[in-house]
């Protein structure tokens, strides 16, 4: 290997690693971010109830409006379905959280690939070792 294959494969990593590093950092910014327009929040409640109850409230709660509709009965007309039904009331803290998980793993992946990367571990594949061909025809 000569000196600019060497310098191509330390830039590569070095790019690599950052990467990861950002990934990582935005992801632990998401939910710090997220924090502060989180409705349903309080002292009293735990990790549980933030990620199942809290939320950024899309538009205001009506009073009321949790109790499930009565079930059809035959002298009963039928309700339209207004578009104001259909409209989420918040976003779940917990989609925040899941997006954190997705990015912080690939920070993570990223940081172990550089590594490997480093250490030419993906120099020396022999053809026994790589995976079979997949034909098209199945």
């Amino acid at each position: 290997m000569d000196s600019s294959e060497r310098m191509k494969r330390e830039e590569r990593v070095k790019r690599e690693k950052k990467m990861g590093i950002l990934l990582i950092f935005i992801a632990v910014c998401i939910p710090l971010i997220v924090l502060p327009f989180l409705s349903g929040s309080s002292k009293d409640k735990g990790i549980v109830d933030y990620v199942y109850k809290a939320g950024i409230a899309i538009k205001k709660e009506q009073p009321g409006g949790d109790e499930s509709p009565s079930p059809i009965t035959p002298g009963k007309t039928e309700e339209k379905i207004k578009f104001s039904r259909l409209v989420p009331k918040r976003i779940p803290f917990r989609f925040f959280l899941a997006a954190t998980l997705i990015l912080l793993y690939m920070g993570i992946i990223r940081i172990d690939r550089s590594r490997r990367r480093a250490r030419g571990e993906f120099d020396n594949i022999r053809p026994e070792d790589s995976p079979p061909p997949v034909n098209p025809e199945f």
